[in-house]
């Protein structure tokens, strides 16, 4: 049998890639490039080699082996994970540009949507990607799980919900389910419902790692979920999840991967704002994506708490604006409310008791075991968090959690 392994229609034996095993299928005679693009993609999931990775990929693309629909897919997708967005791209271009085959021009469609989203233009990529969910079956799964990602990053979550549930529900399990758990679990985290979020990117995570991904380029699922813990009151998984991400980032030199795991890592447990705007620095080298927003926000909480309120409000009024002109209307919304909340905030900061008690409220705690552990009846418990809430514009308990630094 050949390393391919074409007698197994499923993809056993092949490396892990989203999407693999419907490229099996779509796949002819085995050309002689495939194995670098085997090479590559293993070697991405490892988070190994990043330069060699590129290497073998674009060998393998500016080869006759480029028409062969596996070896096309697997170089594009270790692209992908190596952080060359834009060569991916054009890559994909040529081939919709010229390539007859109708597998492989369905293929590129679909990498040129979630291209899109990586870019940070969620609008085309929630246009594409639902435009191929139309054309045919071949990567249904895959097409489900990114849409829904691009519609979660428009702020429509209605659709999103829609698409992926009416998928799921009642569905067989599918080839890429660890893709339609990580969509899931960025649409619950959206939505902020921690626990389901977490549950959905730990799970997502144990089928990445049966499958030999190590690499937190492929799904940066440690991330998601330590910041999923630490809103729900989970601080020493969520310290541990970070931890382990970030070991794992430094080894692959990719700055939007190695940005993720420090933003997280700087959100889980630092008490300073240096980690938080190196993770913004990182990701303001490429294009505004959610990633950048999400670091951009956190970085305005901390410099908030540090009460650096000019800075932070600035931070918060460059990430409604980013938002507004990418189109990301959640987060848009999201900093207007944070930028009002400061303004409103201003002179109005927490008394220790009243910090302390916020924090407790943070940890997961009822009302009275904080009652219970500060020696005060459940009455003045709630009569603090009432202040804490007004002063810091907050709704209640789930959002209090939700603001990633020590309170001001």
């Amino acid at each position: 049998m050949s390393s391919t392994g074409r007698e197994q229609p499923s993809g056993a034996g092949l490396p892990y890639a989203p999407g693999g095993a419907a490229a099996v299928r779509a796949s002819a005679a085995e050309p002689p490039e495939r194995d670098h693009a085997l090479r590559a993609i293993a070697m991405a999931n490892n988070g190994e080699n990043r330069d060699q990775v590129i290497r073998e990929a674009v060998f393998v693309l500016r080869s006759p082996g480029r028409h062969d629909v596996l070896s096309f897919w697997y170089a594009a997708m270790a692209l992908v994970h190596a952080g060359e967005t834009d060569l991916a791209g054009e890559h994909c271009d040529r081939v919709l540009a010229t390539e007859s085959a109708e597998a492989l021009g369905e293929f590129a469609f679909a990498l040129r949507g979630r291209l899109a989203w990586l870019q940070g233009d969620p609008a085309t990529a929630a246009e594409i990607l639902d435009q191929a969910l139309e054309r045919g079956p071949r990567l249904r799964d895959l097409l489900v799980a990114w849409s829904t990602s691009a519609h979660v990053s428009r702020g429509d979550l209605d659709t999103a919900y829609r698409r992926i549930l009416d998928h799921v529900c009642g569905e067989p399990p599918s080839e890429d389910k660890a893709e339609l758990l990580a969509a899931l679990g960025e649409l619950e985290l959206a939505a902020e419902r921690h626990d389901v979020a977490r549950t959905a990117f730990l799970e997502c995570g144990r089928l990445l790692t049966e499958r030999g991904v190590r690499n937190p380029a492929v799904v940066p699922w440690r991330s998601r979920a330590a910041l999923c813990a630490h809103a729900s009151g989970r601080h020493r998984l969520a310290s541990v999840l970070a931890d382990r991400e970030l070991r794992l980032a430094r080894r692959w030199p990719d700055p939007r991967t190695l940005s993720v795991a420090i933003h997280a890592h700087a959100v889980v447990g630092s008490r300073t704002s240096g980690e938080a705007r190196e993770a913004a620095d990182l990701l303001a080298q490429g294009p505004a994506t959610e990633d950048l927003l999400r670091a951009r926000y956190d970085l305005a909480h901390f410099l908030s708490a540090e009460r650096q309120c000019p800075q932070a409000a600035a931070m918060f009024g460059e990430v409604r604006d980013l938002a507004r002109k990418a189109g990301y209307a959640a987060w848009a919304e999201r900093a207007e409310a944070a930028l009002h909340r400061l303004t409103r905030q201003a002179g109005d900061r927490l008394t220790g008791q009243q910090r302390k008690i916020a924090e407790l409220a943070r940890s997961g705690l009822s009302n009275r075991s904080i009652a219970e552990q500060q020696f005060l009846t459940v009455r003045t418990v709630e009569f603090h968090l009432s202040s804490v809430y007004r002063k810091l514009g907050v709704a209640g308990r789930r959002e209090l959690a939700t603001l990633p630094v020590p309170l001001p």
